[in-house]
This record gives C-alpha cells, sequence and structure tokens, in this order.
C-alpha cells in the first residue's frame, strides 16, 4: 500500500559555509502556499537531532520550487523537484 500524503527532504552540505550547513533556510513552494525551515546544530541535554530537513505536502502531488539560502550568503533554486524523494545538495562553490 503507498502512502496517501507526499514528502521531500533535504541533506545540506555547506562548502563556503560550515559544513554541516547549520543556519541555511531551505523554502518550499506550492499550491500558493510556502514552507520554511532551517538547519539546526541541535536541541536538548546530551543529544544531537538529524540536520536533514523534512517537508511533509499531504496530498500535493507536485511543488513548484525550492530556494536555499546559505548561510555564506548564497542562494540557490530547485524547480520542480520530485516529491517522495531525499535530495543531497551541496553549496556551489
Amino acid at each position: 500500500m503507498t502512502p496517501a500524503n507526499h514528502w521531500v527532504e533535504f541533506e545540506l552540505e555547506g562548502v563556503r559555509s560550515n559544513r554541516s550547513a547549520i543556519g541555511a533556510q531551505v523554502r518550499l513552494f506550492w499550491n500558493g502556499q510556502q514552507q520554511l525551515q532551517e538547519v539546526s546544530g541541535g536541541s536538548g541535554f546530551c543529544s544531537q537531532n538529524q540536520r536533514r530537513l523534512h517537508f511533509g505536502t499531504g496530498k500535493t502531488a507536485q511543488v513548484d520550487r525550492v530556494e536555499i539560502r546559505w548561510p555564506a550568503g548564497g542562494k540557490q533554486a530547485i524547480a520542480s523537484p520530485k516529491l517522495d524523494k531525499i535530495y543531497k545538495i551541496k553549496e556551489p562553490a
């Protein structure tokens, strides 16, 4: 059985920014909506969170675009990324 809801994930690696891409912002646009997430260094006592960003898009089958703002100031865009996939993205040098 296939889940009815869709998602997309982004795993970022910094080049000019810090390698963990901490502080990078990813904004997802679809159906007139947008969602923003930022890579965090971790939270909690003696713990660390996964740095991969997960976006749930519900029943939406298509995303318009993704914009990435790297901590060093660079910007990157991805047009119409496929859903239900993990993207590993390296910051342009």
